[in-house]
């Protein structure tokens, strides 16, 4: 007897990564087929390799017949249709909130296809951000939504999605114990304190004079004796020349997962505007400041271990900096107990039979 198929549609790095988890898992529990399908959204190696999401070539990777002057989600709908209609799948799953989120999303219900969002409930309030607007169509087209905090599961009740919402926790967190469990604790960087730093939100890079606040900020941090330590995304590294605009700090080219949740561990500081690395750094007990106005991760800035903070304004963060302890925190279970993939799976299954 032929098994019912979910098709899980990804396309950019932090969703491969999951992909890679939730792949592993389902391979130990079985119960249905489950077939990756990567849209090629994140096209560059260096973001999209095995070596940086621990994804291998089980997945089927499209090509896009759209013309260049589609906008990216129809060109990834145009993708996306024949494939999701070839596969006939019985129920097709999300992530996030990316244009790879609602492009499988807009096709499944086109089809008549059953769609389940994982990363639910998430809120900015900034419907000018493409994130929002994404999760916004995934959970409200979805049937099924599995929420990772119980402020997500509060919005997705205020918007009358209660009936379709389940507290999962969160998938990264635990790729994040996972990992904990099989890396030794990283020894000593040296006496200079490690700052990490990730930037690549299109309002914090697309715009010139804001990215080089950025630059600026990162360099005066380096300025006090930290050792700055930035893996460049694609999308900073084809604008600006940052060994001319940061000449004191580590320039690196994006980092494999693994390697990134140890840089985490060994920091004094996270700089980030990365969703995943906010909740990353929390988890492995760092201080984080965040540079953007608003965060759906509110949990991490309500409990103190996570600042807002805009590109100019230095003073506050070479402040969080000086107060960090060099010992790591505890950080409390707000994001679920690490068996999230095990729920989603388990519901998937109930949901197929």
């Amino acid at each position: 007897m032929t098994q019912p198929t979910t098709a899980l549609v990804v396309g950019t790095r932090p969703q491969l990564i999951k992909a890679a988890f939730l792949q592993a898992s389902h391979r130990a529990r079985g119960g249905f087929d489950l077939r990756l399908i990567d849209t090629n959204q994140h096209y560059d190696d260096d973001l999209a390799s095995e070596s940086v999401t621990g994804l291998g070539d089980d997945r089927l990777r499209l090509t896009m017949h759209e013309p260049a002057t589609a906008s990216r989600i129809d060109r990834l709908v145009g993708a996306l249709r024949p494939v999701l209609e070839a596969t006939s799948a019985d129920l097709v799953a999300v992530i996030g909130d990316t244009n790879s989120t609602t492009a499988a999303t807009l096709v499944a219900a086109e089809l008549g296809q059953r769609c389940v969002h994982i990363e639910a409930g998430l809120r900015s309030f900034d419907r000018r951000m493409p994130e929002e607007r994404n999760r916004l169509i995934a959970d409200h087209l979805c049937e099924r939504l599995y929420a990772p905090s119980d402020v997500a599961m509060a919005h997705l009740g205020h918007e009358g999605l209660a009936d379709r919402a389940i507290l999962t926790g969160d998938l990264t967190y635990d790729l994040t114990l996972a990992h904990l469990a099989t890396q030794p604790t990283p020894q000593s960087a040296g006496a200079a304190p490690l700052v990490l730093a990730t930037i690549h939100r299109p309002a914090n890079v697309d715009i010139n004079t804001r990215f080089l606040e950025v630059a600026n900020l990162l360099e005066q941090v380096a300025r006090t004796g930290a050792n700055v330590v930035f893996p460049a995304h694609p999308r900073v590294t084809e604008r600006y020349d940052l060994r001319t605009l940061c000449p004191s700090i580590d320039i690196r080219p994006p980092m494999g997962h693994a390697e990134l949740l140890q840089t985490i561990r060994s920091a004094r500081l996270v700089v980030t505007d990365s969703g995943g690395v906010q909740r990353e750094s929390f988890w492995l007990g760092r201080r984080c400041v965040t540079l953007r106005p608003e965060t759906e991760w509110v949990e991490t800035v309500e409990l103190g271990f996570n600042n807002l903070a805009e590109p100019q304004d230095v003073g506050t963060v070479l402040a969080v900096l000086e107060s960090c302890e060099q010992e790591p925190f505890t950080p409390p279970p707000v994001y679920g107990t690490g068996n999230a993939a095990q729920l989603i799976l388990d519901d998937m299954a109930a949901l197929l039979a």
